[in-house]
């Protein structure tokens, strides 16, 4: 697995390297949003740590310069559709009117109170046999047993909604917790699930 570690902290960065390199996994390490958006067009990695508060490009605008270029990621669908709750209707009448001001609905709500203070914390557990990731936002969650059907035919011109789909292809298990501002996901390193 290839990790992109992203933090201007370097005891931070070290000790998530410390972690990752122990158990054998391939990694980059960023010191800031620039350098981390460069290390994602090179390396490719199949997962990134971030901060948030980083200079020269902060985490936020690292992650909207990544979602160009790879739209669905999971970590931004914590963001804008957890803590700054962006329903899936709100999104996509945004960008069918105009898809520019989608960034700058985005931008503005990340800076506006309560959403301005919400946090996404992601546990991490690595054993022998597999990785889980537990990623939770402060929002008020979401029925998933819901979200339209990414393969429906009406729904392939979508400007977006594959996230989940995406995930769930990416990972062994992408399950939701509670109120659905919880998601477990899951990759298996023996090849055996369950």
């Amino acid at each position: 697995m290839k990790v992109l570690i992203v933090d201007d902290d370097d005891a931070i960065r070290g000790l998530i390297a410390l972690i990752v390199k122990s158990q054998g996994h391939e990694m980059a390490l960023a010191s800031d949003g620039l350098e981390g958006l460069k290390s994602f067009k090179t390396f490719q990695p199949d997962i990134i740590f971030s901060d948030i508060q980083m200079p020269n490009m902060n985490g936020l605008q690292m992650l909207k310069e990544i979602r160009l270029l790879d739209s669905d990621a999971i970590f931004i669908n914590a963001i804008e559709h957890g803590n700054l709750e962006f329903t899936y209707s709100e999104k996509s009448q945004i960008l069918e009117e105009d898809p520019e001001r989608w960034e700058k609905n985005v931008e503005a709500r990340s800076l506006t109170p309560p959403y301005s203070n919400r946090q996404i914390t992601i546990n991490f557990k690595m054993d022998s046999e597999r990785l889980e990731w537990v990623i939770t936002d402060e929002g008020p969650g979401f029925d998933w047993r819901i979200i339209p059907d990414p393969n429906d035919p009406a729904n392939l011109a979508a400007l977006h909604g594959r996230g989940i789909l995406l995930a769930k292809m990416q990972f062994d298990e992408c399950v939701f917790v509670g109120r659905g501002n919880q998601v477990r996901l899951v990759k298996h390193l023996t090849g055996k699930k369950g």
